[in-house]
């Protein structure tokens, strides 16, 4: 991939980005995130999704990017979104 489009700025903020988002051609994100069941409620992991969801998109407001971030971009084929 090439990133001559992108300013010297640009890709420092990228490269501050944290490792657990998937990038443009991760397979995951390809994939059709399945919905979350009342079992995953229920036994908490739909709150430990949102919590990795949350965590992750406050590690990316403070580079000044960002408002939403859903679970495929963590590698969890789940559809779920979270937006601050």
């Amino acid at each position: 991939m090439s990133y001559d489009h992108l300013m010297k700025s640009e890709l420092l903020i990228l490269a501050e980005f944290p490792e657990e988002i998937c990038w443009l051609g991760n397979d995951i994100l390809r994939q059709k995130a399945e919905p979350i069941t009342q079992n995953e409620i229920e036994e908490g992991k739909a709150a430990e999704i949102i919590e990795k969801l949350a965590v992750t998109l406050k590690k990316i407001q403070k580079l000044g990017k960002g408002v939403a971030i859903a679970a495929p971009q963590i590698g969890i084929a789940k559809a779920i979104t979270v937006i601050y």
